[in-house]
């Protein structure tokens, strides 16, 4: 096994844990538990963000701000999502280790005529001599990695997105937006094709490196 991942044994001695809440919060603890063997206790109110379980604090944070909390060594370990490992400005200082199956999607999402313009810009003959776009999304760091490391002639829209990315396509005239996919409903209602898949999106343990 690589240093750079995690196995079960490093988190033995394990006394404070940042757990996700979310959307996909569940199918990550549960990922994270099976992986560990560690129980992750459901806290009697939503709102209570700190639970403890045996010699164990566990801190209910961001799935997108887990990262930095491990790297910084506020906790132990996080679970986090493949989204957050790549998002994460810092990849030097964690180190990360897929714990589970496929949740959801990071795609670009195109109007009808962009989808046909994404087809030619990825068609061999074409793909290196398609002018740079800019693409919206609310991940602009994981977004960027992603285009350099796959040679798609694509970086992030400047303007920062929060939510509600597919209102973007029509707002700035994009061609194509990137967002995460989970059923694909959200996209056909406001109009838009799920191109393509950039990457799979599964529950991930991190430590500091």
């Amino acid at each position: 096994m690589s240093e750079l991942e995690i196995n079960p044994s490093d988190l033995a001695n394990v006394e404070r844990i940042a757990v996700p809440r979310g959307e996909n919060s569940k199918k990550y603890r549960q990922a994270f538990m099976e992986f560990s063997g560690i129980t992750i206790p459901e806290p009697a109110d939503m709102r209570q963000l700190i639970t403890r379980a045996g010699n164990i604090d566990f801190f209910w944070l961001r799935s997108l701000d887990i990262p930095q909390v491990v790297a910084d060594g506020r906790v132990d370990v996080g679970i986090t999502g493949t989204d957050g490992v790549l998002d994460f400005d810092k990849p030097e200082a964690i180190r990360s280790q897929r714990i589970g199956e496929t949740v959801c999607r990071y795609s670009l999402l195109a109007t009808p005529e962009g989808d046909q313009w994404l087809n030619g810009v990825f068609a061999v003959e074409r793909r290196y001599f398609a002018p740079m776009a800019r693409i919206p999304t609310s991940l602009p760091r994981m977004f960027d990695r992603l285009a350099r490391s796959d040679d798609m002639p694509f970086r992030p829209y400047p303007l920062r997105i929060g939510g509600s990315v597919e209102a973007y396509a029509q707002l700035l005239g994009a061609p194509a937006v990137a967002d995460i996919v989970q059923s694909g409903e959200t996209s056909k209602l406001n109009g838009l094709i799920e191109s393509r898949v950039i990457r799979n999106i599964g529950p991930e343990a991190v430590m500091r490196s």
